[in-house]
């Protein structure tokens, strides 16, 4: 089995607690992020595959997007399905790189 390309992921989740939410959803406090996938500044992440942030609980989807999930340099594919988001690159990423991503404040309760 080939063994896969790896690269270095460095998250940073700008506005993680995603202050400028209503606070009208379920609960007074606005969604946070709970699990990232890769882990912040993980070594040795896959280059292919997702890169997900898991809420604290479901966020409005129609707020999840390319605007508001970024890949900082990287154009891709973003999903959101119960309480994860998933930005997907369009193409690998170079092995040995630091990315950073953000989700902002656009992502609503």
């Amino acid at each position: 089995m080939p063994r896969k390309t790896i690269f270095r992921l460095r998250i940073f989740l700008y506005s993680v607690f995603l202050a400028a939410c209503s606070g009208s959803g379920p609960s007074d406090f606005a969604p946070s992020v709970i699990q990232t996938d890769p882990q912040n500044k993980a070594a040795d992440a896959p280059v292919e595959g997702p890169i997900t942030a898991t809420f604290s609980y479901p966020v409005d989807p129609v707020t999840v997007n390319a605007d508001t999930f970024i890949l900082s340099g990287v154009q891709g594919i973003v999903e959101y399905e119960g309480q994860t988001a998933a930005f997907t690159p369009s193409v690998p990423l170079a092995k040995g790189t630091n990315y950073n991503a953000v989700l902002t404040t656009g992502i609503k309760d």
